[in-house]
């Protein structure tokens, strides 16, 4: 890249990745590099500051977003219903390995297992990996929206493909369940929960933590057999985890305020997050930045891939996966896509690919559990046939003419109906001259 707007683009890439490895809020060190790229562009010359303009359209997309408006309601869902003591009396009943069983359901209903993720090392490295790959979590709706744009913004073979962002949830499924397993196996699942929760799991109905665990089950079913949208589960989801409260009689007037709170703060950094993005791309493209991406269009798809992979693998020891999936998705996925990567599979790289919890391992044998649970489930979804990169079709359809017949042809006076309209008329259909 040539130009001072290449070492613009450079010093901003770099400033956000070392903010974002030393663990900085993601919205706070996107945003601020943003501002300082716009700054030192408009300095220097390549960049004017009244660009940033457009990032109102941007913010008004987003806002606007269907999609995104169901991480709210599903977040606030899964954290009701891990609050309720139907669900907890579910838990505590579940004994061995099985008792990871009740981790995922809370994951792919949009919880999380605050308890748990609160203890640094092992446990809470798999909590966050389960959570993540679980269907209708905040993470695989953000990065399905990601990759829909991206696919939108692509001229490539993927760009007809029909993504549908439900698919990504469906397709996590049986990764989350392989992590689980993995999980359970591996026979590091902690203490147990403290013995003076017994008396409220004895008087908590068996039927009741039944009906827990299929309500946690019906909110991603909903969604993966496209029976109702992201945002329909995650109203029914609130809905369900309320009357779960009433049906159990929990003080839930006293702890309504601390779940509510809990929530709001988990959706609003997926929004945050994507908020700055859009700010930072805005302004690395402005100044010249997509300059640095002309060296990866010389790699095949294949090739393109494995390197991501890479990358991701290394930045995700010292990078959370949401920043990175916000940074990259949109300068790599379309490149991607365009080398005839599935979406789908692009979004299960972005999801499987990062090694973000191999630091909190105090051992090598349980980061390289970790690691070996994480590519197994990126080796099955690539075996999944959503995955499996596929061959575009043609659109291009060549349409023989109409043959014409030696009777009632067409007329040199009437051409309106000629398939050859414009296109050398009168060579084909000239009268025959005197003599000729």
């Amino acid at each position: 890249m040539e130009g001072e707007g290449g070492i613009v683009a450079l010093l901003m890439m770099v400033l956000v990745l070392a903010g974002l490895a030393v663990r900085l809020p993601a919205p706070l060190v996107l945003a601020g590099g943003a501002l300082l790229g716009a700054l030192a562009g408009q300095i220097s010359g390549v960049y004017n500051v009244i660009l940033l303009g457009d990032l109102a359209s941007s913010v008004e997309a987003i806002l606007d977003n269907e999609i995104l408006v169901a991480i709210p309601l599903l977040v606030l869902s899964g954290t009701l219903l891990g609050d309720t003591r139907a669900f907890f009396a579910f838990r505590q009943r579940l004994k061995g390995p099985f008792a990871v069983g009740a981790d995922l359901l809370l994951a792919m209903a949009g919880g999380e297992n605050r308890r748990d993720k609160n203890q640094n090392g092992f446990r809470a490295a798999f909590l966050d990996l389960i959570e993540r790959a679980a269907p209708a979590s905040a993470f695989l709706i953000l990065l399905a929206d990601l990759i829909d744009t991206a696919v939108l913004a692509t001229d490539g073979p993927s760009s007809d493909s029909g993504f549908d962002p439900s698919l990504l949830l469906m397709q996590m499924a049986l990764p989350s369940l392989l992590i689980a397993l993995f999980f359970g196996l591996a026979g590091l699942l902690g203490k147990k929960d403290q013995l003076d929760a017994l008396a409220s799991v004895e008087s908590a109905p068996s039927w009741l933590g039944l009906l827990a665990a299929l309500c946690a089950l019906l909110i991603p079913g909903l969604i993966m057999l496209r029976i109702a949208s992201p945002v329909e589960a995650g109203a029914l989801g609130v809905g369900m985890a309320l009357l779960l409260k009433k049906l159990g009689r929990d003080a839930w007037r006293n702890q309504l305020g601390q779940a509510l709170d809990h929530a709001l703060i988990r959706a609003a950094i997926p929004f945050a997050t994507l908020l700055a993005g859009a700010a930072f791309h805005l302004v690395f493209l402005g100044v010249g930045g997509g300059a640095w991406l002309d060296g990866f269009y010389l790699l095949p798809g294949p090739s393109l891939l494995f390197a991501c992979v890479l990358l991701l693998a290394f930045l995700g020891i010292l990078i959370e996966p949401l920043a990175l999936a916000v940074l990259l998705v949109p300068l790599m996925g379309p490149l991607l896509l365009e080398g005839g990567i599935s979406p789908s599979l692009l979004g299960a790289v972005f999801v499987l690919a990062p090694l973000s919890g191999l630091l909190a391992c105090q051992t090598v044998p349980k980061a390289a559990i970790l690691a070996l649970a994480q590519s197994a489930a990126l080796v099955l979804v690539v075996l999944l046939p959503l995955s499996l990169p596929f061959d575009p079709i043609s659109q291009e359809t060549e349409i023989p003419p109409e043959p014409v017949g030696e009777e009632g042809g067409f007329s040199p006076e009437d051409t309106t109906d000629s398939p050859y309209e414009g296109k050398n008329e009168n060579e084909v259909y000239a009268p025959s001259r005197d003599g000729e």
